[in-house]
């Protein structure tokens, strides 16, 4: 999941939460592609092999991070399936991976968000993740009663942020709602490799001093 929140000194004033939209959806979408081109329906409920595939797709999908194309080898998948040749085999490229989880969310996430009202009444359903994080944003400044240009500084971090398709649907969304200078003057982007981990460290570093309410934000312990 993916959560967008707007905060002011240490209080959370507004938030949403997009319930399955985040860095497991790549992993579970590659999952289900490879199971669907395999075509055995009993290697889904084969637990050694689901476990295979999940590790692999996990593998290939943080590869795909820096490159645009992953190679993905299971060595003895279908050992006892097939004699003549035991071993999968096969390439995923980012484009069409992204494209595999756009539409995921297009057609089974969005409309249980809509559902959910945490995404903005005042936009059409999006279609693709740029028009998705626009209307959690829009959301979000909704009901804190904000606009765009108040916002000071917006932050990328956690796991799923890591992804291209993650940055640039932050990037459109910030330039439609606060214009093109805003990518630059305003959005902060830790290095790749950092944002899972200052997720993390952030909140490690709270722990020891601080307890958090959400009406009243942070306290000293």
């Amino acid at each position: 999941s993916s959560t967008i929140s707007l905060v002011r000194e240490d209080r959370v004033i507004s938030y949403t939460t997009l319930f399955n939209v985040g860095g497991e959806s790549f992993i579970q979408q590659l999952v289900d592609r490879i199971l669907s081109e395999v075509g055995d329906e009993n290697m889904a409920k084969d637990p050694m092999c689901l476990a295979l595939i999940q590790s692999s797709s996990r593998s290939s999908v943080l590869e795909l991070v820096n490159k645009t194309q992953s190679k993905i080898h299971i060595p003895f998948l279908f050992m006892g399936r097939k004699s003549d040749d035991p071993h999968l085999d096969t390439t995923i490229s980012r484009t069409v991976l992204e494209k595999t989880v756009q539409d995921h969310w297009d057609r089974k996430v969005v409309p249980q968000l809509l559902e959910g009202n945490v995404l903005s009444s005042s936009l059409p359903p999006p279609t693709g993740a740029t028009a998705l994080f626009t209307s959690a944003v829009t959301k979000v400044l909704e009901d804190s009663d904000e606009i765009p240009n108040n916002i000071s500084r917006i932050l990328l971090v956690g796991g799923g942020s890591k992804h291209k398709l993650f940055e640039e649907a932050c990037k459109e969304s910030i330039f439609a709602l606060m214009g093109p200078a805003a990518n630059s003057e305003k959005l902060v982007l830790p290095e790749t490799s950092l944002r899972a981990e200052l997720t993390a460290l952030g909140a490690a570093s709270l722990l020891p001093n601080f307890d958090y309410d959400f009406d009243k934000g942070l306290e000293s312990i």
